[in-house]
């Protein structure tokens, strides 16, 4: 998963993202600072990633581009919290949150919760040898007409611990 950290956020925030085991680009980074809120989306959109902002103009998911379906953090916390206690929020989202409900989904994070609504249908897949497999698909949860949600044991090479991954339907 790719994120792409807006210009008003912590300096120090990409590389504990990428400490992670995430991509992660900064703003700053690849000579976007200062520059208009559509050159950034087209940077996530060529980077297929997730914006991470304090930005309102970026916060609103109907003046997203038709070819953006990563998504969006916005970050709503009071403008004197620190940049220790703003990455800290942030770091927590993505360490207790499956990838997949970030993306193509619009994320508030603010002083005592996360919400994530979903907003772009994304197609996303991640290849598992067969006998990683201990759920069925036919007890996977249908999340729409091309995902399956199969439980994988813990410890069984994914990212994190996490046990769930997303699963092509074979007809």
């Amino acid at each position: 998963m790719n994120f792409l950290v807006d210009e008003n956020m912590p300096r120090s925030l990409a590389s504990q993202i990428a400490a992670l085991g995430f991509s992660v680009q900064d703003v700053r980074d690849i000579s976007l600072r200062g520059h208009p809120d559509t050159e950034v989306m087209e940077a996530a959109i060529s980077a297929d990633a997730i914006i991470i902002t304090r930005d309102r103009g970026l916060a609103d998911p109907k003046s997203w581009p038709e070819a953006f379906t990563a998504g969006v953090i916005f970050i709503n916390l009071p403008d004197d919290t620190s940049a220790g206690a703003v990455n800290a929020k942030i770091l927590e989202v993505l360490a207790n949150r499956l990838p997949v409900s970030l993306l193509g989904a619009f994320t508030t994070i603010e002083s005592r919760r996360a919400l994530s609504r979903r907003f772009r249908r994304r197609i996303s897949t991640v290849f598992l040898k067969p006998e990683f497999i201990s759920t069925p698909a036919s007890e996977c949860i249908i999340r729409s007409a091309i995902l399956c949600v199969g439980v994988a044991p813990v410890g069984a090479g994914f990212a994190n611990g996490r046990s769930h991954q997303t699963l092509p339907i074979t007809p």
